[in-house]
């Protein structure tokens, strides 16, 4: 059975499963950042890497560590801990590859979800990645959704790009704005991957 097929963990995000296999050397140090129930850190510490995963919220760790107990073995590199990522210190230059993807949307507004991506950009060693997945939406669009932190398209990697990181991949999808259950849906993101200089 592959560790796609395992029943009990939840899968991790399409994105993060290939952009991981592609750009991340063997036993990397890495920071999963809004790691929620820690599917990306358990997907990430089965390929082998040292994971270090926070999420603010317990309930969420408590789930992940859950999770990581049933692997056993599988799960030995992912540390996870209770932390805000708004407010938290990172060590600088510490990681291979630092993991943002689905979490700034729910950050308390732009100023501190652009905290997270200067704390991530920090804590990525020299040539080290930023793996990144925000949503993204035109004004109108982002105007339905004021209570999300929601950029424009291109905004965040262009932030990369004028402080001279390299965007080694960029994927960005459109989708219109749809309704499911009396609820407005934003799902366009930015995906991108940036090397620190």
């Amino acid at each position: 059975m592959s560790i796609y097929e395992t029943p009990r963990i939840p899968a991790p995000d399409p994105g993060v499963r290939e952009l991981a296999e592609m750009y991340l050397s063997p036993a990397s140090r890495i920071l999963d950042l809004g790691t929620g129930n820690g599917r990306n850190a358990l997907h990430l510490a089965q390929l082998g890497h040292n994971v270090s995963a926070v999420d603010i919220r317990p309930e969420y760790i408590a789930e992940a560590r859950s999770y990581a107990q049933s692997l056993g073995r599988l799960a030995l590199g992912v540390r996870f801990g209770v932390k805000d990522i708004t407010a938290a210190a990172y060590p600088e230059n510490s990681f291979d590859a630092v993991f943002v993807t689905r979490v700034l949307q729910e950050t308390p507004d732009k100023h501190a979800a652009l905290g997270v991506i200067r704390a991530a950009q920090s804590a990525a060693k020299r040539h080290g990645l930023n793996f990144i997945t925000a949503y993204v939406a035109d004004e109108c669009q982002r105007a339905i959704k004021s209570h999300l932190v929601i950029f424009s398209p291109n905004e965040l990697p262009a932030r990369y790009c004028a402080v001279n990181w390299e965007l080694v991949r960029h994927n960005q999808c459109m989708r219109p704005v749809r309704e499911f259950n009396g609820r407005t849906l934003i799902n366009s993101h930015d995906e991108f991957v940036a090397k620190k200089p």
